[in-house]
C-alpha cells in the first residue's frame, strides 16, 4: 500500500472515530503521545534545549580531546623514529673501515656529541595538538584553533625566548587577553644524563 493511501486511510479512521466520541480520541492522542516522549511538562523545553547544548559541548570536549590523542601519538611515533636515527649513529666503526678508511673512521669518532634536536609543541590548556619540526607549523595549528573558537578576534604571539614558549593572545579591539593556545620548544635528547635528574 503506498503512503498516500494509507494515509487517506488513517484519515477515514480518526474522522470516524471523531464523530462516534471525540472526547475519547483526544484522549487517547494524548496517551500516546505522552507514551512516545513527544509531551513534555512546561517548563521541559527548555531543560530538554539545555541538556542538548550541554551534550553539543561534552561531543566538542570530547572531539577535541580525540584530535589531541591522534596528534600526540602521531608526535611519539616521528619522535621515535627520530631518536631511532639518532641512536643508529652511535654503532662502533668496523674493522674494515678503520683499516680501509681511517680518516673517516676518525672524522665519525670525533664527533662526540650528535646535533641537537628541537621539536615545537603545540597546545591547548594540557592538550596537546601535535608536535612539529617547526615553531610556524606548530602556530598555525594552534590559530587553527583559535580562529574557530574564537571567530572575530585578531591574534599575535608573545615570546617568552628564554623560556622558549609562545602563547597566542586574542584581541577584541583594545582589550587583549590570553586563549590558552602554547606553542613550546622542546629539546630532545640523543643519550641519557643521569645528571638531568637532579
Amino acid at each position: 500500500m503506498k503512503h498516500e493511501e494509507l494515509l487517506s486511510r488513517a484519515r477515514r479512521h480518526m474522522w470516524a472515530a471523531w464523530q462516534l466520541s471525540s472526547e475519547e480520541l483526544a484522549s487517547q492522542a494524548a496517551e500516546t503521545l505522552i507514551g512516545l516522549g513527544m509531551l513534555v511538562p512546561e517548563g521541559g523545553a527548555q531543560e530538554l534545549e539545555r541538556v542538548r547544548t550541554d551534550l553539543a559541548r561534552e561531543e566538542l570536549a570530547y572531539e577535541r580531546l580525540r584530535v589531541a590523542l591522534e596528534s600526540a601519538k602521531r608526535g611519539r611515533r616521528k619522535l621515535r623514529s627520530q631518536v631511532a636515527v639518532l641512536e643508529g649513529a652511535d654503532e662502533p666503526v668496523d674493522r674494515l673501515t678503520r683499516t680501509f678508511a681511517p680518516t673517516q673512521a676518525l672524522r665519525e669518532e670525533a664527533r662526540t656529541e650528535p646535533p641537537l634536536l628541537t621539536t615545537y609543541r603545540a597546545s591547548w590548556d594540557s592538550f596537546v595538538f601535535g608536535l612539529y619540526t617547526t615553531a610556524d607549523a606548530a602556530r598555525q595549528h594552534c590559530e587553527a584553533h583559535a580562529r574557530r573558537d574564537l571567530s572575530g578576534a585578531s591574534f599575535n604571539w608573545i615570546e617568552d625566548e628564554e623560556e622558549g614558549v609562545s602563547e597566542l593572545v586574542a584581541a577584541f579591539g583594545e582589550d587583549e587577553r590570553p586563549t590558552g593556545y602554547v606553542v613550546t620548544a622542546l629539546e630532545v635528547a640523543s643519550r641519557y644524563d643521569p645528571e638531568a635528574d637532579e
